[in-house]
């Protein structure tokens, strides 16, 4: 009796597991955070939980303690798939920790290849090379190769376009008319009015990134080009686009 007592209760925790992921996965849409970590880095989570982390940044602790704030429930590992976009020792401090946690896969872009051709021997993770150009499609988000060094992130409620080390912001084609339009790009990058014209952007991300020949800073009202939303994550602290239609973004800090 006690047995089938202690089964009934085990079943009943199963079933009650399984409605609170039901739940949680019905009223939350998934998002994207620019973390404001030292270096460079992009989580996503879809809707199902899947995770993506583009670049690693150089501040492991502050990265996964953020991670591990925005775990999906019954996740195991930090990250479903780790995208490296760009070469440097000092952009990658976080890399080894996150893999040392749980990566099932990295992707590394053309301008990663040579870097991390000796890593995607480890047998630690998949590793795929991939080529600008790509696409790639899950629960309601597309990723695209546009650049050797840049992604552009497509869902119902917008756009991302995430250039951590470029010197020349890619042209990433056609942006949707409704909904959010993100560009996030380096501080010391001058703006590219034409093209960020054509983007019309409703909100850039600016990072400073570690570059120690940073030209002179612009003030916001110097690099404004319409009437977009400047955010810079080494003072507005993380920022949070939840990937809802309409999209919504968050910055951690407030007025």
């Amino acid at each position: 009796m006690a047995q089938r007592i202690w089964q009934l209760g085990l079943v009943g925790i199963v079933m009650f597991c399984m409605l609170l992921v039901a739940a949680q996965q019905s009223n939350d849409s998934g998002e994207i955070l620019f973390p404001a970590s030292a270096g460079d880095s992009v989580y996503i989570r879809t809707r199902d939980g899947t995770r993506i982390i583009i670049d690693a940044g150089n501040d492991a602790p502050t990265l996964l303690s953020l991670l591990a704030h925005h775990q999906p429930l019954f996740a195991t590992g930090v990250a479903d798939i780790l995208i490296l976009t760009h070469p440097g020792v000092a952009w990658q401090g976080g890399r080894a920790a996150l893999i040392q946690r749980g990566v099932r896969e990295v992707w590394v872009l053309d301008a990663q290849r040579d870097e991390m051709a000796e890593a995607c021997r480890q047998p630690l993770y998949q590793c795929r090379m991939v080529a600008h150009g790509t696409t790639f499609s899950h629960d309601g988000l597309t990723l695209r190769i546009i650049d050797p060094h840049a992604i552009r992130i497509d869902w119902a409620g917008g756009a991302v376009l995430v250039a951590h080390s470029a010197d020349v912001l890619p042209d990433s084609g056609d942006w949707p008319t409704d909904g959010i339009r993100v560009v996030s790009m380096p501080w010391a990058m001058p703006p590219p009015r034409e093209l960020l014209a054509r983007i019309a952007p409703t909100h850039i991300i600016y990072r400073s990134g570690q570059r120690r020949d940073a030209p002179a800073r612009l003030s916001y009202a110097q690099r404004r080009v319409g009437g977009e939303h400047l955010l810079h994550r080494d003072i507005d602290g993380t920022i949070n686009i939840h990937l809802a239609d309409p999209a919504q973004v968050w910055r951690e800090t407030t007025e």
